[in-house]
């Protein structure tokens, strides 16, 4: 080292995995990067007193505090991709501790979906916090995918974009990138241009509210296989805008099933939402409906047109995640509906995983559930957020409780009571059976509120989504939900 030259920082690799062996080898082999690894802590037994990379596993994690002292150690690295959220998050409180800054690698939803390398260092964010143990990896899920003609709506949006990343993987003839939002569709054609190898990307700019002209996209693509994503999914906005949420996210989802039908598409994965369970506001009415026209069109077509339905993806755009950051690089204060506001969470990359996999699962018509995991409290995720920031909450920055936005329900769930959920071979999708045979949709019922949307009529609209789906008020839902409303089984 010539004078002037500053020493790398030393680092701790936490995890002697095979992850860890990379994150090892990769610092080793980039001096550039200023850094240097003096060792692995790891709490399983069958590690101890052994090498990896030719450095030593100098302990388990509770010997960090010791290690730090000794080697100087400024920088640790979580290498355990599969690491339950309870684990990063007692690795993260040591961290913070002891001054240690904490880097990690990408969760294992995240390297196999390809949106990252195993040795890709980013900061721990709430995605880790909440990560579960994952689920068997079935490589195979997506063969359906293989060759097909497929279509993406929505394809601009967070779930349309990683579902369009996740698809490449499966080689695609062809892949017909739809969406409203010329910006959104610009750019997911941008990012999936390196990705796409010998699949023949299609962008096309329109709204599926135009029924005629779906129908000719349709007869000029003929997709075998559709992921219809595109929706209104903000639930406020919904309620401002009901007549733009019911028109896209019922008559949208109608015009798309009807090409489907007319064009012989073979199968179709709609997009749900648990707001549909509890239909506190226009938004989850409207998705109530749309879950009910897609299991119609596949009693009539006998195509497999299903249905799959979870709650909130972390990170993706206009959900909390990104608010709270924005307000807690302000100094905050944050902002929570109510302190015992809950939702439930998984990461994007799980999500879509999930709904690929369920493409190829169960009958025609069946609406399929993700395991969400337990819910998690708003006011819990908001102070790991201010954690993660280096924040102490209520000393910092301050939890102001706004009440209930309209639309809004205390607690989602996962079921209705008049479903019973049943298995799949996919131990996180469970099906949701019917108790007894649901009735059909009112097509004089259809039709008033559709006219009531073009008419742009707010009072009339909420009336017709009352006489479609009896749950719904018609009014903010301010208190919590009945305990008959349940979550994953």
């Amino acid at each position: 080292m010539t004078a002037g030259e500053r020493s790398p920082a030393a680092v701790i690799v936490i995890g002697a995995g095979s992850a860890g062996a990379l994150v090892a080898r990769t610092i080793a082999e980039c001096p550039e990067m200023g850094l240097a690894v003096v060792g692995f802590v790891d709490d399983s037994p069958d590690k101890q007193e052994r090498s990896v990379e030719g450095l030593p596993v100098l302990g388990v994690t509770a010997d960090l505090p010791g290690l730090v002292s000794k080697t100087g150690a400024s920088l640790a690295v979580l290498a355990m991709p599969s690491a339950p959220g309870p684990t990063v998050r007692r690795i993260v409180t040591l961290c913070r501790e002891l001054r240690l800054a904490l880097r990690t690698v990408p969760s294992l939803a995240e390297i196999l979906s390809g949106a990252a390398g195993v040795a890709t260092l980013r900061e721990i964010d709430a995605s880790d916090l909440l990560q579960r143990s994952p689920a068997p990896h079935d490589p195979a899920a997506g063969d359906y995918l293989r060759g097909a003609r497929v279509l993406v709506s929505g394809a601009g949006g967070s779930i349309g974009t990683e579902l369009c990343r996740q698809i490449l993987r499966f080689a695609p003839a062809s892949l017909v990138l739809l969406d409203v939002a010329e910006n959104a569709l610009y750019e997911v054609d941008r990012h999936l241009r390196e990705r796409a190898a010998a699949t023949e990307l299609v962008p096309v700019l329109g709204s599926v509210g135009a029924s005629a002209w779906l129908h000719r996209l349709l007869e000029q693509q003929r997709p075998n296989v559709v992921f219809h994503a595109a929706a209104r999914k903000h639930v406020p906005l919904s309620e401002l805008n009901p007549d733009e949420a019911v028109l896209t996210n019922v008559f949208g989802t109608r015009n798309l099933l009807q090409a489907c039908e007319a064009f012989g598409v073979e199968r179709l994965v709609h997009v749900s939402t648990d707001k549909a369970v509890t239909a506190a506001g226009v938004m989850g009415a409207s998705k109530r409906i749309a879950e009910q026209l897609v299991s119609e069109a596949a009693r009539r077509s006998g195509s497999a047109f299903v249905a799959v339905r979870f709650g909130n993806v972390l990170g993706s755009s206009g959900s909390v995640v990104p608010l709270f950051r924005e307000q807690i690089a302000r100094g905050g204060p944050v902002t929570v509906g109510h302190p015992d506001l809950e939702r439930y969470f998984m990461t994007i990359a799980e999500a879509v995983s999930l709904l690929v996999a369920a493409g190829d699962l169960g009958c025609p018509g069946d609406l399929f559930v993700l395991d969400m995991g337990p819910p998690v409290r708003i006011v819990s995720l908001a102070q790991d957020l201010m954690r993660l920031s280096g924040l102490a909450p209520e000393r910092d920055a301050d939890i102001v409780f706004t009440g209930l936005r309209p639309g809004e329900a205390l607690r989602e769930a996962l079921f209705l009571d008049a479903e019973e959920p049943a298995p799949t071979r996919n131990p996180r999708i469970r099906v949701a059976r019917p108790r007894s045979p649901p009735s059909p949709l009112a097509p004089a019922a259809l039709v008033a509120l559709e006219a009531a949307a073009l008419r742009g009529d707010p009072a009339e609209i909420r009336r017709r989504l009352r006489d479609l789906v009896p749950a719904y008020p018609g009014r903010p839902r301010e208190a919590p939900l009945a305990s008959t409303e349940r979550g994953w089984p």
